[in-house]
Protein backbone atom coordinates (compact mmCIF):
# COMPACT_ATOMS: atom_id res chain seq x y z
CA UNK A 1 0.00 0.00 0.00
CA UNK A 2 2.98 2.71 -0.02
CA UNK A 3 2.90 2.71 3.58
CA UNK A 4 6.21 4.25 5.00
CA UNK A 5 5.79 4.90 8.54
CA UNK A 6 2.55 5.72 10.52
CA UNK A 7 2.81 8.35 13.30
CA UNK A 8 0.57 9.79 15.93
CA UNK A 9 0.03 13.41 16.51
CA UNK A 10 -2.48 15.93 18.34
CA UNK A 11 -4.59 18.31 16.49
CA UNK A 12 -4.37 21.74 17.77
CA UNK A 13 -6.07 23.46 15.83
CA UNK A 14 -7.74 23.87 11.96
CA UNK A 15 -7.05 26.57 9.46
CA UNK A 16 -8.69 27.69 6.35
CA UNK A 17 -6.60 28.78 3.26
CA UNK A 18 -6.55 32.16 4.15
CA UNK A 19 -4.70 30.95 7.74
CA UNK A 20 -7.85 31.86 10.09
CA UNK A 21 -8.79 28.96 12.80
CA UNK A 22 -11.76 27.31 12.05
CA UNK A 23 -11.53 24.54 14.55
CA UNK A 24 -12.76 27.17 17.68
CA UNK A 25 -14.19 29.93 15.63
CA UNK A 26 -14.24 33.56 17.77
CA UNK A 27 -17.40 34.01 18.50
CA UNK A 28 -16.76 37.89 18.44
CA UNK A 29 -15.62 37.48 14.64
CA UNK A 30 -17.56 35.03 12.94
CA UNK A 31 -17.12 34.36 8.92
CA UNK A 32 -17.37 31.38 7.13
CA UNK A 33 -14.23 29.80 6.49
CA UNK A 34 -12.18 30.68 3.05
CA UNK A 35 -11.59 28.24 0.26
CA UNK A 36 -12.08 24.51 0.35
CA UNK A 37 -8.33 23.54 1.38
CA UNK A 38 -7.43 23.03 4.91
CA UNK A 39 -4.22 22.77 7.67
CA UNK A 40 -4.32 20.98 10.29
CA UNK A 41 -1.83 22.41 12.66
CA UNK A 42 -0.65 19.17 14.88
CA UNK A 43 1.65 18.23 17.81
CA UNK A 44 3.75 15.16 17.10
CA UNK A 45 5.25 12.76 19.57
CA UNK A 46 8.07 14.41 20.79
CA UNK A 47 9.87 11.22 21.66
CA UNK A 48 8.84 9.69 18.17
CA UNK A 49 10.30 12.46 16.41
CA UNK A 50 13.80 12.57 18.40
CA UNK A 51 14.03 8.93 17.49
CA UNK A 52 13.36 9.67 13.60
CA UNK A 53 15.53 12.57 13.67
CA UNK A 54 18.31 10.33 15.06
CA UNK A 55 17.35 7.42 12.28
CA UNK A 56 18.18 10.05 9.69
CA UNK A 57 21.62 10.77 10.66
CA UNK A 58 22.41 7.26 11.06
CA UNK A 59 21.01 5.84 8.36
CA UNK A 60 19.99 8.27 6.10
CA UNK A 61 15.84 7.49 6.50
CA UNK A 62 13.71 9.51 4.20
CA UNK A 63 12.51 12.35 5.88
CA UNK A 64 8.98 11.84 7.13
CA UNK A 65 7.67 15.01 8.52
CA UNK A 66 7.72 16.84 5.09
CA UNK A 67 4.01 15.45 4.22
CA UNK A 68 1.30 13.47 5.33
CA UNK A 69 -0.50 11.20 3.30
CA UNK A 70 -3.61 10.28 5.25
CA UNK A 71 -4.49 11.96 8.53
CA UNK A 72 -7.39 9.77 10.88
CA UNK A 73 -9.37 11.38 14.17
CA UNK A 74 -11.01 9.96 16.76
CA UNK A 75 -14.54 10.93 17.43
CA UNK A 76 -14.34 13.39 20.21
CA UNK A 77 -16.40 11.22 22.57
CA UNK A 78 -14.19 8.76 22.58
CA UNK A 79 -11.57 10.67 22.68
CA UNK A 80 -11.02 11.84 26.21
CA UNK A 81 -7.92 9.47 27.09
CA UNK A 82 -5.03 12.85 27.26
CA UNK A 83 -7.41 15.13 29.37
CA UNK A 84 -7.64 12.40 31.72
CA UNK A 85 -4.19 12.11 32.22
CA UNK A 86 -3.78 15.72 32.43
CA UNK A 87 -6.06 15.67 35.33
CA UNK A 88 -4.37 12.71 36.73
CA UNK A 89 -1.19 14.44 36.36
CA UNK A 90 -2.12 17.87 37.91
CA UNK A 91 -3.57 16.19 41.06
CA UNK A 92 -0.25 14.07 41.63
CA UNK A 93 1.68 17.21 40.85
CA UNK A 94 0.37 19.49 43.11
CA UNK A 95 3.61 20.24 45.51
CA UNK A 96 1.77 21.29 48.31
CA UNK A 97 -1.48 19.10 48.25
CA UNK A 98 -3.97 22.03 48.43
CA UNK A 99 -5.88 21.11 45.53
CA UNK A 100 -6.83 17.61 46.12
CA UNK A 101 -5.34 14.04 47.86
CA UNK A 102 -5.97 10.78 46.87
CA UNK A 103 -7.39 8.88 49.01
CA UNK A 104 -5.58 5.60 51.00
CA UNK A 105 -8.25 3.63 49.49
CA UNK A 106 -8.45 4.73 45.83
CA UNK A 107 -4.15 4.36 45.46
CA UNK A 108 -3.78 0.79 44.58
CA UNK A 109 -6.76 1.09 41.86
CA UNK A 110 -5.09 4.73 40.85
CA UNK A 111 -2.04 2.76 40.15
CA UNK A 112 -3.83 0.77 37.82
CA UNK A 113 -3.94 -2.90 40.11
CA UNK A 114 -6.06 -4.08 43.11
CA UNK A 115 -9.54 -5.20 42.95
CA UNK A 116 -12.16 -2.50 41.45
CA UNK A 117 -14.82 -3.25 43.70
CA UNK A 118 -13.19 -2.42 46.52
CA UNK A 119 -13.40 1.35 45.55
CA UNK A 120 -17.29 0.89 46.04
CA UNK A 121 -18.84 3.00 48.63
CA UNK A 122 -20.99 0.56 50.43
CA UNK A 123 -17.36 -1.98 51.04
CA UNK A 124 -14.96 1.21 52.42
CA UNK A 125 -13.68 0.58 55.83
CA UNK A 126 -14.63 4.45 56.54
CA UNK A 127 -17.25 6.00 54.94
CA UNK A 128 -16.71 9.53 53.74
CA UNK A 129 -20.01 12.09 55.31
CA UNK A 130 -19.45 14.38 52.74
CA UNK A 131 -16.57 15.03 49.70
CA UNK A 132 -14.89 18.24 48.13
CA UNK A 133 -15.80 18.15 44.92
CA UNK A 134 -13.36 20.90 43.98
CA UNK A 135 -14.16 22.20 40.08
CA UNK A 136 -16.00 19.33 39.41
CA UNK A 137 -19.43 21.00 39.26
CA UNK A 138 -19.63 24.18 37.06
CA UNK A 139 -22.21 25.60 38.58
CA UNK A 140 -25.63 25.24 40.64
CA UNK A 141 -27.43 23.89 37.86
CA UNK A 142 -24.45 21.62 36.94
CA UNK A 143 -24.76 20.05 40.40
CA UNK A 144 -28.49 19.55 40.84
CA UNK A 145 -28.26 17.69 37.53
CA UNK A 146 -25.44 15.39 38.21
CA UNK A 147 -27.49 13.61 40.61
CA UNK A 148 -31.12 13.36 38.80
CA UNK A 149 -32.41 10.89 41.01
CA UNK A 150 -31.17 12.42 44.61
CA UNK A 151 -34.51 13.22 46.65
CA UNK A 152 -34.67 16.07 49.12
CA UNK A 153 -31.48 18.11 48.17
CA UNK A 154 -31.08 21.75 49.26
CA UNK A 155 -28.52 23.89 47.73
CA UNK A 156 -28.54 27.07 50.08
CA UNK A 157 -28.81 30.52 47.54
CA UNK A 158 -25.83 32.43 46.73
CA UNK A 159 -23.48 29.31 47.15
CA UNK A 160 -21.10 29.21 44.48
CA UNK A 161 -18.30 26.83 43.92
CA UNK A 162 -16.51 24.86 44.87
CA UNK A 163 -19.16 22.53 46.18
CA UNK A 164 -19.12 20.04 49.43
CA UNK A 165 -21.33 17.30 49.06
CA UNK A 166 -22.59 15.67 52.10
CA UNK A 167 -24.13 12.48 51.56
CA UNK A 168 -26.40 10.72 53.87
CA UNK A 169 -27.57 7.12 54.02
CA UNK A 170 -30.57 5.79 52.77
CA UNK A 171 -32.99 5.57 55.40
CA UNK A 172 -30.95 7.48 58.01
Amino acid sequence: FGIIAVRGAEIIEICDEDGHVVSDPNPMERRPPRGHMRTARILLDPAQYQLDLDALKDTGLEELYGSFNLLVRRRPEENNFKAILQTIRSIMDDPEGTQAVVPDWLHDLFLGYGDPGSAQYFRLDTQIPDIDFLDTFLDRSHLTESFPDAEGVTIPEGLSPPYRVKFERAGD
